[in-house]
């Protein structure tokens, strides 16, 4: 069964904003992290219906500012349902200079 609200765990340290996000409805193909503006990161996940699978449709996104992201060093990667964003920090000058741009960040599954 498709959850509307998947549960998101937030953690700031020094260098980073980590995000963990339970999305077990969805597959890595389903899922996209985007970056706009230099510091908005938009996850989202969207699951047309499968006849072969049997499976329910669905779509869920979020979006997340941080005025201190740099887009062109956040990790994405996702195992047993969980996708982990890592949105490295930079400072105020370097968002200023990226303010108009956007990109599509690789989701990674990591080996065993």
């Amino acid at each position: 069964m498709f959850s509307s609200s998947p549960a998101m765990d937030r953690k700031e340290n020094p260098d980073a904003h980590d995000f963990e996000i339970e999305l077990p409805e969805f597959k890595k193909k389903d899922v996209k992290v985007q970056t706009y503006e230099g510091r908005v990161v938009r996850v989202s996940a969207e699951r047309k219906d499968d006849e072969e699978e049997d499976e329910e449709k669905g779509s869920w996104h979020c979006r997340v500012r941080r005025s201190n992201a740099k887009d062109d060093e956040i990790e994405a990667s996702m195992r047993g349902g969980v996708l982990v964003v890592v949105v490295h920090k930079v400072d105020e000058a370097y968002v200023k200079d990226k303010k108009n741009e956007s990109g599509r960040i690789e989701i990674e599954i990591p080996l065993l």
